[in-house]
């Protein structure tokens, strides 16, 4: 089967090209993208789809670059396809990230593949690519997803060239006559992945000379029981993973009964929903957070991308670390002055009506009202605001106060919700946290002369 055969053969297996699509290949010059770019303009009008080519220049490699995108634009013109260049700068990337350049290159690459518009993009990864990203990943602690390596198709990103080895494309190019530029940094041993190219891989052909090939086969192997183990462990999330606000929060009442693997899928998705993305989490991360199913309530682990777990009781807490202490605008700013009469809608919905009452027996106040409380307004020293908690808060207890920090333990208010809980308060001193607690010094006795009625509405309707 000729290079040309395997290539066709390969797209129409993952269905990777819709007819009527539009199709942009990354193109850098080097002998692999160079390859793609002959292979879909010579299918181009039998799967039946247009063809154009982007080039970024990565301002690393100075005069070197300049050629590469010369040589690119001298390719183009000479096949009358279109090419549209971007100049990134990816040393400032790198180092405001702190990333290496590869990592920078590799994520302003993708950044503008994302924006381009085309039906899908096309990226020259072959067999060889593959191989590394497996062992890299291996070495690094993955998971099965990992050591699958990268997908034929994801999203709009197609590697049409996954199912062909470094020397079949050097052999196509030389059968050809086709040329191509050469990249001086692939024979640079301080990148992690021409170390595993250079080094590991020539002793792992040593040892068998089809190592890659194989590397590959179990690669798409395990592509395939990710698959499935990830369709399994996805029926069972929605029973445990419960997402509100800021936080996502995994259940543990009958998930700790759950296979291991089921265990590390689950918890890698709720990583997904609170970090975003799932990128440098390896096996290690998701075993932390494992490690907490068996620990007492309060411990935490920290993960990539600013985000923490933290053991709450019956319940994991997958919180951004910034929204644990306070420093988002949506926690901290909203102290909403209330008025002595009329009405307050917060941003949720809510609404408070406070209005004074003259004659009011003990036994309305005794018989408890949820969402209707009435006050000692004489005991109310300073102007009633209603916000979120705040350092040094206290609520009046009988023979004494306690930390609202204490109370919300007490309460087992899950860590993620604490933050975003309404009050109404008197300066540090607590008034009433609805649906849980009143000041004790604010309550209405037989001495209250000035009585406060507060009712609690939610989205205008009584609640």
């Amino acid at each position: 089967m000729t290079v040309n055969e395997k290539v066709l053969e390969y797209i129409k297996k993952y269905k990777m090209i819709p007819r009527g699509s539009s199709v942009i290949v990354g193109l850098s010059g080097g002998a692999d993208s160079v390859c793609l770019l002959f292979l879909l303009y010579e299918f181009k009008t039998v799967l039946d789809f247009s063809l154009k080519a982007v080039h970024v220049e990565h301002g690393i490699r100075g005069e070197e670059a300049i050629e590469d995108k010369e040589f690119c634009e001298r390719l183009c013109e000479s096949l009358n396809i279109e090419l549209e260049v971007f100049r990134v700068d990816v040393p400032g990337l790198a180092k405001e990230k702190g990333l290496t350049l590869e990592e920078a290159g590799r994520i302003a690459r993708y950044e503008i593949f994302e924006k381009i518009n085309a039906d899908r993009v096309a990226v020259a990864h072959h067999g060889m690519d593959q191989a590394e990203t497996v062992l890299f990943n291996l070495f690094r602690g993955s998971a099965v997803a990992g050591i699958g390596g990268m997908k034929p198709v994801r999203d709009k990103i197609i590697r049409p060239l996954l199912c062909l080895t470094r020397p079949e494309i050097e052999v196509f190019l030389s059968d050809n006559k086709i040329d191509y530029r050469t990249d001086s940094t692939n024979f640079d041993n301080d990148i992690s992945r021409n170390r595993i190219r250079h080094g590991i891989i020539p002793l792992a052909e040593k040892i068998n000379k089809r190592a890659v090939k194989h590397i590959n086969e179990t690669a798409e192997y395990m592509r395939e029981v990710e698959a499935f183990v990830k369709d399994e462990a996805g029926k069972r999330a929605e029973k445990y993973i419960l997402k509100q606000g800021n936080a996502v929060y995994l259940k543990l009442e009958g998930f700790k009964e759950e296979n291991n693997i089921i265990q590390d899928y689950v918890i890698r998705e709720c990583i997904k929903l609170s970090a975003g993305r799932l990128k440098d989490i390896t096996s290690r991360h998701v075993l932390s957070v494992r490690e907490l199913l068996e620990n007492t309530s309060g411990k935490r682990t920290e993960l990539p991308y600013d985000t923490a777990v933290i053991k709450s009781f019956d319940r994991l807490e997958f919180v951004k670390r910034a929204v644990m202490h306070g420093k988002t605008a949506e926690y901290n700013e909203i102290n909403i002055a209330v008025p002595d009469e009329g009405c307050v809608i917060l941003p949720n919905g809510e609404e408070y009506k406070f209005s004074f009452e003259e004659h009011l027996s003990m036994e309305q106040v005794t018989k408890g009202h949820r969402y209707t409380k009435w006050f000692d307004y004489d005991k109310i020293l300073q102007k009633p605001c209603i916000r979120h908690r705040q350092p040094g808060d206290m609520i009046s207890i009988k023979n004494g106060s306690k930390k609202i920090k204490d109370l919300f333990i007490e309460e087992k208010i899950p860590y993620g919700e604490r933050d975003s809980i309404f009050m109404l308060c008197d300066g540090n001193e607590v008034v009433w946290i609805p649906d849980y607690r009143i000041g004790e010094k604010y309550k209405v006795s037989e001495n209250t002369k000035t009585i406060w009625k507060v009712e609690k509405r939610d989205n205008g309707g009584e609640n």
